[in-house]
Order: structure tokens, then sequence, then C-alpha cells
């Protein structure tokens, strides 16, 4: 999405060890980013706000477990925050990704965690994303293919699977439209500022109403009462309610059903 990260933090006293990468509002391309990108790193979708005067007190850490399902080697992730945002608490590292590993995070954090086929961060960046953020004991969460797509995500809270899309994308009939660095597709309208129900590009449409499929797409985004979250990745993963949901009607009278 085109705006940065748009939350408004908790004065915070905590004292924690950072090993993520920290996301800059103004970065630029790296010698690593040279070779996929040609000019300044698009925003990225602001994360999820998750202010509310109901939010319950008291659970003051947010666990976000991220595990496989399916035939998915060669994965990576990222987990990164905001810069204003405070770090982990677990000391998560940027790694390859195997069958299961988590970050814990603070109360006042926001962040994104970038999964796909390549060690570097810069190119992983620009394909499928969970996008969460927590305060006071509730997080606000999605899963986007706003800037590209590399693999399927869903993520749930409380055993529901609520947002994003087990769609493997790279199966389905439609052509890629431009592909990237680290077996990324590119989604064509990143920078388009496209408004909410309107269609998707062909080859993301299939995951429109699960999963964010351009800007301010922000049907997907959800709220969840309890401090932890799981995100499966893989074309093993369950669907979510927003793709059942989707499957039953049109979305503005644009798409027909699946």
């Amino acid at each position: 999405m085109h705006s940065i990260f748009g939350i408004m933090l908790t004065a915070l006293a905590l004292v924690v060890t950072v090993k993520v990468t920290t996301l800059s509002t103004t970065a630029t391309p790296t010698t690593s980013d040279a070779p996929f990108l040609s000019g300044p790193l698009p925003a990225i979708t602001p994360a999820p706000d998750a202010s509310s005067p109901l939010s319950p007190r008291g659970n003051d850490l947010f666990t976000i477990n991220v595990y496989t399902k399916g035939d998915v080697p060669g994965l990576h992730i990222a987990w990164q925050h905001n810069s204003d945002s405070p770090g982990d608490v677990n000391g998560v590292q940027n790694q390859p990704l195997g069958s299961k590993t988590m970050g814990v995070y603070p109360t006042g954090w926001a962040g994104r965690i970038a999964i796909g086929r390549d060690p570097d961060i810069g190119a992983i960046n620009r394909g499928s994303l969970i996008e969460a953020s927590f305060i006071g004991g509730v997080s606000s969460y999605d899963v986007s293919y706003v800037q590209g797509y590399s693999v399927p995500i869903v993520c749930s809270c409380k055993g529901v699977f609520n947002t994003g899309c087990n769609i493997p994308l790279f199966w389905h009939k439609e052509k890629c439209p431009e592909m990237g660095a680290g077996n990324v597709c590119y989604n064509p309208l990143r920078n388009s500022g496209q408004g909410r129900g309107t269609r998707a590009q062909a080859f993301f449409e299939p995951c429109q109403g699960g999963a964010m499929a351009y800007p301010n797409d922000y049907g997907s985004i959800v709220s969840c009462t309890e401090n932890q979250i799981s995100c499966c990745v893989g074309h093993g993963c369950p669907a979510s309610v927003q793709q059942h949901q989707r499957n039953k009607r049109a979305i503005d009278g644009h798409i027909k059903h699946a």
C-alpha cells in the first residue's frame, strides 16, 4: 500500500534486544536491491490500527506463530518492525523457515513478516506479507499481496482462519504479469491507489477478498482479542473465512463466483 504504518503507539519503557530489520519510512534501494528495483522502495500497506475502547488490558505480549503445510521447501522468513515501534522480545531471527517458528512482541508493536523463496530480505519484501499491530491486548492483522505474491498465507485467531488466501496462484490459469527477483510475482496495481471494491488484476483476482490484492483493499484486515495468532504458509493450508464469503457473492458486481 502507499502509506507507511500509520500507528499511534503508547509510550513504552521496555528494554528489548532487537534482532530484526527496522523498516525505514524513507528507504532507498541498497546494492542488493539494485537488480530488481528501478526506483525508491515502494511503501507497504500500513499496519492495521489496533486501537479500540474494547481492548482488554493485561496481556502485554503478542505471539505470532508461523508454520508451513504442504510441499513448500526453500522458504525464508524476515521479521520486521516499524521504525517507531518496539522490536521482538524473544530474539527472533531472519532465517530459513522450517516447519514452525514464532515471534513475541510487546504492546505497541507494529510490523510485517515477509516470506518467500529467497534469503534476500529486499526480494521477499516484494512478495507475500503478514502485516500486524498489537496495542492494549488486541491485535489487528492481514495478509497482503499488494506488492506481490510469493507463497500462499492464511492466518487464524482462536482456531478460526479469518484472513488470507490459500490458493497457489502460480498454479492458477492466469499468468503472472511481471516476475521479479526471488520468484515473486509483482502486483501491477501496487502503486495505483486503486479504490476499495474495484477489481484486482487477473493473476491476483482469485485471492481478492481473502488477502489484500491492491491498494485500499481493506476488507481482509481483521482483529483478535487473544494475544496470539497463527499463520499457515503453503498450499496445504485451509481456506480462510474471507475466501468462503467471497465464493458466496460477487464483490461490487465485478468478480464472478470462483
